[in-house]
């Protein structure tokens, strides 16, 4: 038997897309106390704790 079969494998264009960019997974470490103000701040502005503090570096970054 050395015919291939049919069915079976992968599809073309099945799946999800590549992304253009890789968003990486990083880790921080924070007292809870620490957590607690920089999620009560992020809220404050409406913001996740993640965008809170990227705008934290953007506004630092900007005054330099």
């Amino acid at each position: 038997m050395t015919e291939k079969p049919t069915w079976g494998g992968s599809r073309a264009n099945s799946g999800r897309p590549k992304q253009d960019e890789i968003r990486k997974r990083r880790c921080l470490v924070y007292f809870d106390e620490e957590w607690d103000t920089i999620r009560g701040k992020a809220a404050a502005k409406g913001m996740s704790p993640r965008e809170y503090l990227y705008w934290l570096v953007e506004n630092d970054k900007a005054k330099s």
